[in-house]
């Protein structure tokens, strides 16, 4: 993990209820590390600040209360904003999972060496996360992010190990 660096975990577009709640899009599993405590910076079109998190709720945490808000009015004035955090602040993961930062722009290969493409982000739908990918040719190629696809992930030199779909071709 990189030392001291903050990272996108979190959009805001909507205030929820009349104390100064906000509704979150979490980015990626980034998001699921913002807890009670934690300084977070906000970035609006027009400002920077950092803010301290008083309350994380909802079954996957996407409603966030900060502490110097505490009415309606105060947190409109606030949306749209993006929610970075440091890199520090970020929970330990399960063996096998990994964070949106850790896997894009990794360059991707076949069982056999071949040469895939780059993994251009990690979408996460719930149930499993998906890799985009940029082949050679310039498609597209979503892989799902589990133990059948992905045979290996060498952070250290940005390269992942891919067992392609029997319906993709390595020469497409």
């Amino acid at each position: 993990m990189q030392k001291d660096h903050h990272l996108k975990v979190a959009e805001c577009r909507h205030v929820h209820g009349i104390a100064g709640s906000f509704v979150l899009k979490l980015l990626g599993k980034e998001g699921l590390s913002l807890k009670k405590g934690i300084e977070v910076l906000i970035v609006t079109s027009n400002e920077r600040v950092v803010k301290e998190i008083e309350e994380v709720r909802g079954a996957d945490k996407k409603l966030i209360k900060f502490v110097d808000i505490s009415d309606r009015n105060s947190a409109e004035d606030l949306v749209p904003f993006t929610i970075y955090m440091d890199s520090k602040d970020l929970r330990p993961l399960k063996k096998g999972e990994y964070y949106h930062f850790e896997v894009v722009d990794l360059e991707a290969y076949s069982e056999d060496g071949q040469h895939i493409g780059k993994v251009k982000d990690l979408y996460d739908f719930g149930a499993q996360s998906n890799l985009l990918i940029i082949k050679k040719n310039g498609e597209e190629l979503d892989i799902p992010l589990i133990e059948n696809f992905v045979m290996s992930i060498d952070k250290v030199a940005k390269k992942m190990v891919l067992r392609l779909p029997i319906y993709i071709e390595e020469n497409e």
